[in-house]
């Protein structure tokens, strides 16, 4: 009996698969460990957003629509009102506050006012006329004398500040019906060189020729208006007709020159 040995018996076919199994798993649980499925990173799964925009709009060719602060703004006439305004002296700006459209009517009192009727004198003079024995008669009237004619560009005002929250876009100049604004020259005022030419294009006006709007093009040429940056700048304009200048100070304190997006 002690001679006996032991003789290990045939392996089976499936114990063979549960050792191919065990390695498999193993592997699985090595590459979990050196890379989790949940972690983001520069692959094609996790890719910025913007930057694949960016890459397909390259390789398509197609470019992201600009802004439209970018772009410009086109003159919007409704925003002077549903009504055309009374021919006379007032300046008009008009453009975004925050995310609205405004405008405002700027106008200045004459420094040589119409003089009114006089009052009747406690003494009669030479040239007042007698009065009238006949008690059925009236004391005589003096016949009004016609206004003189108006001075060019006397109700406009000298000068037109613009808030830090106001973004302006359009100007218009409001003349009386017997004047025309024949030019406009507009200048910004620059500390190191004095004055520089901004370009600046008039707009058509459903009300007239006594109606001038101008504003800022993006482009020579374009239609569409840029927002007016700080700074100070001079407004000068030749009437019509007889070739009269007036000079107007414009003070822009906008801080941020985009409008504010609507929520």
């Amino acid at each position: 009996m002690s001679d006996l040995q032991r003789v290990p018996g045939p392996r089976l076919p499936l114990g063979r698969h549960l050792d191919v199994v065990a390695f498999g798993l193993i592997v699985v649980v090595g590459v979990l460990i050196a890379k989790p499925w949940g972690e983001t990173g520069p692959g094609p799964g996790n890719a910025d957003p913007s930057s694949a925009g960016a890459s397909a709009a390259a390789s398509t060719g197609v470019v992201a629509a600009p802004t439209p602060f970018e772009a410009g703004y086109l003159l919007d006439q409704a925003v002077f009102g549903p009504f055309e305004p009374n021919p006379e002296w007032s300046v008009w700006p008009g453009g975004i506050f925050v995310t609205v459209l405004y405008v405002t009517r700027e106008t200045e009192v004459s420094a040589t006012a119409s003089p009114g009727p006089s009052a009747p004198s406690a003494t009669p003079s030479a040239a007042s006329p007698a009065p009238s024995a006949d008690p059925g008669e009236s004391p005589s009237t003096p016949v009004p004398q016609p206004a003189a004619s108006p001075e060019a560009a006397a109700g406009w005002p000298a000068s037109i500040v613009i808030g830090p929250g106001d973004h302006l876009l359009w100007l218009g100049l409001d003349t009386p019906l017997e004047w025309t604004v024949r030019e406009v020259l507009v200048w910004r005022r620059n500390e190191d060189s004095g004055r520089v030419s901004v370009p600046v294009v008039e707009l058509a006006s459903q009300w007239g020729p006594h109606f001038t709007i101008i504003g800022i093009p993006v482009a020579p040429g374009s239609d569409r208006l840029a927002i007016w940056p700080m700074g100070t700048y001079d407004l000068e304009a030749t009437l019509g007709p007889d070739g009269s200048r007036r000079t107007i100070r414009i003070e822009i304190e906008t801080l941020d020159p985009e409008p504010t997006p609507a929520p």
